[in-house]
């Protein structure tokens, strides 16, 4: 027993009196992550509200919406969003803006553009066929530089809620 603690206090002893200090070196942080890109793709769910396109000088056309859901690169996130058209043209325009929930300084803002086809009714809601297409105009935080491009597609409910899906590419 006498030599088991006296072998217990030799190595105490030994551990203390080993040197305190770590090899000098030049450690140093690298800076800023590379650029990343790749297929984005995004599904939101809310509420909408519409006002259709009229015939020419009757009234113009009205789309906004808000909803939450996820996207490729943001995770939780949240969209806003509105488009408008001219009486009697009824292309549609406007821009959303997609905002993660976790980091909310990480912006994108695309502009979103739709095109009537053969003078035939449509909205952000009944396309008849065609794309809503998106492009990046501005980012903040992460997607400062951001550039990208693609479709969204809207499907809506006559009580005002709303899903969609974004598809396309975005780099950063």
């Amino acid at each position: 027993m006498y030599r088991c603690a006296a072998l217990i206090i030799a190595l105490l002893f030994a551990g203390c009196s080993s040197s305190s200090t770590l090899p000098a070196g030049n450690i140093q942080a690298t800076g800023a992550l590379g650029a990343a890109s790749g297929p984005f793709s995004a599904a939101y769910s809310g509420n909408y509200s519409l006002t259709a396109c009229g015939p020419l000088h009757s009234h113009d056309g009205a789309f906004s919406f808000s909803g939450k859901g996820t996207a490729t690169f943001f995770h939780h996130s949240l969209e806003t969003g509105h488009m408008s058209a001219p009486s009697g043209v009824c292309s549609w325009s406007g821009s959303a803006t997609l905002k993660s929930k976790l980091h909310p300084a990480n912006t994108i803002t695309v502009s979103l553009a739709l095109q009537r086809p053969n003078r035939s009714p449509n909205n952000p809601c009944q396309t008849q066929g065609l794309d809503i297409h998106w492009a990046v105009t501005a980012g903040t935080g992460k997607f400062a530089n951001g550039t990208g491009s693609g479709t969204l597609k809207f499907t809506c409910q006559s009580n005002g809620s709303y899903s969609d899906g974004w598809t396309g590419t975005l780099a950063f």
